[in-house]
């Protein structure tokens, strides 16, 4: 597969009064991509910093509700990823692991169980 036909995500790093609706700059880069079929990305890295610090679940989606934000932005970039590289999760529990195994979106369940 050529470079050129590889998925493509801009990932725009902004400020905390940005990350909802974006700027002028996330606006620049949507239009210089728009005829490319890439995906962009608004993330505010300082607030990912933020919600790092951050001990429970609890406390991240309050922190998230009160900027107006639905999920975090690593979650944001992960899905996105995955979306792009048409890739999926299989989760398995043991009594010693929990694990997530990554595979192609469409992958026949026999090659699947060589991957576990």
């Amino acid at each position: 597969m050529l470079l050129t036909n590889k998925p493509i995500l801009y990932v725009c790093n902004v400020d905390e009064a940005s990350v909802v609706t974006g700027n002028k700059y996330v606006d620049a880069v949507r239009e210089a991509v728009k005829d490319e079929g890439a995906e962009v990305l608004v993330i505010g890295a300082a607030i990912e910093a933020d919600i790092a610090e951050l001990d429970t679940y609890e406390e991240k989606q309050l922190f998230l509700q009160d900027l107006g934000l639905e999920e975090a932005g690593v979650n944001k970039l992960i899905r996105t990823a995955y979306k792009l590289l048409n890739l999926r999760t299989y989760f398995t529990a043991g009594p010693k692991e929990v694990r997530a195994w990554t595979f192609k979106n469409g992958m026949k369940a026999r090659r699947r169980l060589g991957l576990f």
